[in-house]
């Protein structure tokens, strides 16, 4: 069976003491068939001798001047992405190793999924991470969990250019009925 492309997008700014770490996980991953995307918003530090020093032909480095928007970034990374799945990585976070591999099995067992979500573990931080209310329990949604088919992007805006551009993006895809229909209620991986 052909593999199909993922492309992992990684928005980043000034993070060089934390971007190796998330780009050994992807490349650590069991699934391989992927490109990454490094969009570098403008960094003052050595983000560009970190990335640069990890010498494997699926990484792109892009960099432009300064916005300070990850949706800029993630933007921009969707438009030159050539995979059929995209996911996101921030430049803080790491996937365990069979992160894609379970979520495209998952997208070939079932047809029209528009998303696969794993869980995630979140380490004390300082970072305020996006979260949704649901019941009294909040439930935090870093986009780093997901995987998304890519051709859902030429139907909509991508990533608005707010600061809580993670939630924003979720509740629009939810809002898509033709989506939301085909939405399965649960399902976990063993």
């Amino acid at each position: 069976m052909e593999k199909k492309l993922v492309s992992v997008i990684i928005p980043t700014f000034n993070r060089a003491d934390l971007i190796e770490y998330s780009i050994i996980s992807v490349l650590n991953q069991t699934y391989q068939n992927f490109e990454i995307i490094i969009i570098d918003d403008g960094s003052t530090d050595n983000t560009r001798e970190v990335v640069h020093s990890i010498k494997d032909k699926r990484i792109k480095y892009i960099y432009y001047k300064h916005v300070g928007l990850p949706a800029s970034a993630r933007n921009k990374g969707i438009m030159i992405a050539r995979g059929e799945f995209i996911a996101f990585l921030d430049s803080d976070d790491i996937w365990l190793p069979k992160k894609l591999e379970m979520q495209i099995k998952t997208f070939n067992k079932i047809p029209n999924l528009l998303l696969v979500a794993t869980n995630g573990i979140v380490f004390p931080t300082n970072l305020v991470h996006e979260k949704i209310l649901i019941g009294n329990q909040f439930l935090l949604l870093p986009i780093s969990i997901f995987v998304i088919l890519g051709k859902f992007f030429g139907e909509l805006i991508v990533f608005k250019q707010l600061r809580k551009n993670d939630l924003i993006f979720l509740l629009d895809l939810l809002k898509l009925k033709r989506y939301r229909d085909s939405l399965i209620e649960e399902f976990s991986f063993k």
